[in-house]
């Protein structure tokens, strides 16, 4: 929506810092970190200054905060999407209080402040806001009465349409990307688009073009009997949501899910890929994410100890050859074949060392080609 906006006007696209890329004026770079180490980060903004970028949008996490990687960084917009119990360990944050201390710091260092209103736990974080010009706070729902509320959202072909209503002006969208936890990502970028005062027109094109790499992507087989989804869904959080994507839009269809979990850290993930998977999927692989210095076998025996042993597991250490193996299962069965975790990620972490991969969602283009092919021959 910015880039469009910034295209307009024949100017460079907006900054970015985030999980997946980064991107200062001079350089469009793969991250290694989700918010980098303080002196990286100035330097990018140093450098997005000097390049005369317009908009920076940084995706900063509660571990920046923690160890205030961003400390003096103070934001026109801050967006809350959302918390769960999530990054507790060792090596991230102790316990929740922790976690949610650090996420918080993230409004009292905004002007402006968009937030989800049917996240875990509104109401306590609605406390920190009190300081706060409640003019310079805007909320949004899909489920309650908000500044913004999202009605009639409908699945239309490969488009997930939605209204959305402020200050009782309605407007329509149309989203590439399908799922609730899409839609309510869509409308706290369109929010803040609306309080840098950018036109609906840019706003309205640069939904429909949306695309997230890794995010929702999905591939069908020429048969129409394959249909795999590449998605960054790792945590109870984000499954829970998927989970509900795919039931609501593949009913009565076979599942398989190709999930692994991290070592040394957010260690109850591995009790909520077990439980979620359990309820949500026909069959479970159990496959590599990045281990880190934990051994894969240790990572699956915890996953697995919370799936009852009557649920179907393969385990396959080898993500690549995981993806394989599920697609040349079940030959005559309609099947939705999930890959989760890793998205458009290209490498994984052994011992510390990152090793080349070259990503789930080129795997499913690879093997969802290779299995066309195959049918062609038959």
């Amino acid at each position: 929506m910015l880039d469009l906006y910034l295209k307009s006007k024949g100017k460079m696209p907006s900054g970015i810092i985030s999980t997946i890329d980064t991107y200062d004026g001079s350089e469009l770079s793969e991250s290694l970190l989700t918010t980098p180490e303080s002196l990286e980060f100035y330097k990018l903004l140093n450098n997005a200054v000097n390049n005369e970028l317009e908009y920076f949008v940084c995706e900063i996490s509660s571990i920046a905060y923690k160890y205030s990687r961003v400390y003096g960084a103070n934001f026109n917009v801050g967006v809350f999407l959302n918390i769960g119990y999530d990054h507790i360990s060792d090596v991230e944050h102790k316990d929740f209080d922790d976690y949610f201390s650090s996420k918080i710091k993230l409004l009292e260092n905004s002007e402006y402040i968009v937030i989800n209103k049917d996240l875990l736990r509104y109401d306590e974080i609605n406390e920190v806001l009190n300081n706060k010009e409640k003019d310079k706070i805007f909320t949004f729902s899909i489920d309650d009465k908000a500044d913004y509320k999202a009605m009639n959202i409908k699945r239309k072909n490969r488009f997930t349409s939605f209204d959305l209503v402020h200050n009782g002006e309605l407007k329509n969208y149309n989203l590439l990307m399908s799922g609730l936890y899409n839609v309510e990502n869509a409308i706290a970028a369109i929010i803040v688009c609306e309080i840098l005062c950018i036109d609906y027109k840019y706003i309205f094109k640069g939904i429909l073009g949306s695309a997230v790499k890794g995010r929702g992507e999905i591939y069908k087989t020429k048969d129409g009997k394959k249909t795999l989804i590449v998605d960054y869904a790792h945590n109870e959080l984000s499954l829970k949501r998927y989970f509900e994507f795919v039931k609501d839009e593949f009913k009565g269809k076979k599942h398989i899910c190709i999930i692994g979990a991290p070592g040394g850290k957010a260690l109850n993930r591995r009790k909520e890929i077990g439980t979620l998977c359990y309820k949500n999927c026909d069959e479970i692989i159990l496959t590599s994410d990045d281990p880190f210095y934990e051994s894969f076998d240790n990572i699956c025996s915890e996953i697995m100890s919370f799936i009852p042993k009557y649920k179907k597991i393969r385990v396959i250490e080898n993500r690549t050859e995981a993806i394989k193996e599920a697609v040349n299962s079940y030959k005559n069965e309609e099947t939705i074949i999930s890959i989760l975790g890793k998205g458009s990620e290209t490498s994984q972490n052994y011992n510390g060392i990152s090793r080349d991969y070259i990503s789930d969602s080129v795997n499913a283009k690879i093997f969802g080609e290779e299995y066309n092919k195959n049918i062609n021959q038959i």
